[in-house]
């Protein structure tokens, strides 16, 4: 079997790295993963404090060619329950743990759905009802049809690792007709 190296691009924060050492100048980059910490055998390659990145190589592995895609293993808002229905953009975090088996992996918001038009019979015909905010966060309407059975918005993550491999995942919020719901 060939030894092979798969190339990792980690990321890391100023915060990592302490007030006291960045103003000496003395910062080393710590790495991260998306799961918080590095994996396997990794050796920072170039990355210089602030820059955001960091290349690293890990050991021989068998992710030569990175074929397989991310795992999105959940995706969670908050809040993922809108009340009351008063017509004003709600802002809301979407959380997600995401894993892969090579390389580091970044996710995003890239679609809102919803399972009422945006403009309805009963529902205070306000548009736009969402927003996507930067990767991680959405702003959504607390709207909901009067006569129906309340408004759910589905929200949509991709998640692509290094080599370009991709996943999906959705979670919902939903806008209730009544709290008895």
């Amino acid at each position: 079997m060939k030894n092979t190296a798969c190339v990792v691009i980690l990321a890391f924060t100023l915060a990592s790295f302490g007030a006291a050492a960045q103003e000496k100048g003395k910062a080393k980059p710590q790495p991260t993963t998306s799961q918080g910490k590095a994996q396997g055998k990794t050796v920072v390659k170039d990355g210089a404090a602030g820059t955001g990145r960091a290349v690293a190589t890990q050991g021989p592995s068998s992710c030569s060619p990175d074929t397989t895609p991310p795992v999105v293993q959940s995706v969670t808002a908050t809040p993922n329950v809108l009340w009351s229905p008063n017509h004003k953009m709600t802002p809301v975090s979407i959380s997600a743990n995401v894993t892969d088996s090579c390389s580091a992996v970044t996710w995003s918001v890239t679609a809102i759905a919803s399972d009422e038009p945006v403009n309805g019979t009963g529902d205070g015909d306000s548009a736009p009802d969402w927003s996507i905010n930067g990767g991680h966060g959405v702003n959504l309407r607390a709207e909901r049809a009067g006569s129906g059975d309340g408004r759910i918005y589905t929200i949509t993550i991709v998640a692509r690792d290094v080599a370009g491999n991709r996943a999906t995942g959705t979670t919902t919020v939903s806008v209730p007709h009544s709290q008895n719901k």
